[in-house]
């Protein structure tokens, strides 16, 4: 234990540790809060740990808002000054169904608690009274840039295979090297990943996606995600492929890529838990991607919605392998041109006003004006167009 070793805490977390130490309960600040303190990160999430059970913890702080959120697992959460804080008994976990503890037992000490924890990065704990906890040696492995698992790492998968996707998570957006040992755990162990729900699948997919390393990660990784789902098992990524994820403009673009390399990816994305609209983008760059150079390339990019145009075209680009037109992209794009009859600067009420009647002519007219302004015939101005309309009524 290294007492002389302190960082400073939000003046809330430090009032409960306080508190739970006045009692006679030993506590803590662990897990990745204490990671991304060393890693000179802001911290998002205080977790909190100590000797108190969660009746005694709510006993405790009975003088303000006090949510029993995973008793059972030996968690409430404490509201404080706007913030909330979990806290969590010292633990040891019985048996696991390969996803969670059937049981979960008291630890006596926090060096008990943090021996049960995934990876040694994460298996660290500080109090301001007694000092930093470090029995796993996360502070090495962080300062190494190494991920290794708490223990025996076929036990740790075992136990939860969700550990599996934590670890190539915490690669991509750490760039952590996964120890050998712990990456072959990882690979014998991913049959397990079966077990686990869409939903935290898809939570932990989506993070990995984000991450700065992704594309190193999921090309190095393709053994495990071959097991994420049935169908992928058909995944085929190359090391160029490691590259081009990084040519991606964000993780919607990213997922499209990967989700490309599989037999049936349609089908894939149908299976994954994501947002209903992230669905609706995925597979419009999967369909937008095979239709490159088919077709005006003003009339494609139109196809996508303002907002998400220059990002999402220039994923779609990357999906067909025609990188070598990103450069007429931008300069289309750049050139402010209406790629839709909706950015024409004139209206189908407009038009009617000009004597056009409502049905497929004032459509016509309308896609005539665009195509115009796009061979530089017009400029998209409300009076010059309706001009233009008038001559070719």
């Amino acid at each position: 234990m290294e007492k002389e070793w302190s960082f400073p805490l939000p003046p809330q977390v430090e009032a409960v540790l306080e508190r739970l130490e006045r009692a006679g309960y030993p506590a803590y600040a662990v897990g990745g809060c204490v990671r991304d303190v060393l890693r000179g990160e802001t911290v998002h999430d205080w977790d909190l740990c100590s000797a108190a059970s969660p009746q005694q913890v709510m006993e405790l702080f009975a003088d303000g808002r006090v949510l029993p959120t995973g008793i059972r697992h030996g968690t409430v959460t404490l509201l404080r000054q706007g913030e909330a804080f979990e806290v969590t008994m010292f633990r040891r976990e019985g048996h696991y169904d390969g996803r969670r503890p059937g049981i979960v037992l008291p630890a006596r000490t926090i060096q008990e608690d943090l021996a049960r924890r995934d990876f040694t990065v994460n298996a660290m704990a500080y109090s301001p009274y007694r000092g930093f906890e470090d029995p796993c040696g996360g502070r090495r492995d962080l300062e190494a840039g190494l991920l290794r698992a708490v223990g025996e790492p076929e036990e740790r998968f075992r136990e939860d295979a969700l550990r599996i996707l934590r670890g190539l998570r915490f690669s991509a957006c750490f760039g952590y090297k996964i120890e050998e040992k712990t990456a072959g755990a990882m690979v014998s162990q991913a049959s397990g990943l079966g077990k686990l729900s869409g939903e935290r699948v898809w939570q932990e997919l989506w993070k990995l996606l984000a991450g700065d390393f992704a594309g190193e990660v999921l090309v190095r990784g393709q053994e495990i995600l071959r097991r994420l789902r049935p169908g992928w098992e058909s995944l085929n990524l190359s090391a160029e492929d490691g590259l081009l994820f990084r040519q991606m403009g964000g993780p919607w673009g990213r997922l499209a890529l990967l989700l490309s390399r599989l037999e049936e990816p349609e089908a894939a994305l149908l299976e994954l838990r994501c947002p209903a609209e992230g669905k609706k983008r995925v597979a419009r760059l999967l369909r937008q991607g095979k239709s490159v150079g088919h077709g005006p390339f003003p009339a494609w990019l139109g196809e996508f919605p303002r907002e998400l145009r220059r990002e999402d075209a220039r994923s779609a680009l990357i999906l067909s392998g025609n990188q070598g037109k990103m450069g007429e992209m931008a300069e289309i794009l750049d050139s402010g041109l209406p790629l839709t009859v909706g950015e024409l600067s004139i209206n189908g009420a407009q038009l009617q006003q000009l004597g056009v009647p409502p049905g497929p002519a004032l459509g016509q007219l309308l896609r005539e004006l665009l195509a115009c302004v796009w061979r530089g015939q017009a400029d998209n101005e409300a009076g010059a167009l309706a001009a233009l309309a008038k001559e070719l009524l």
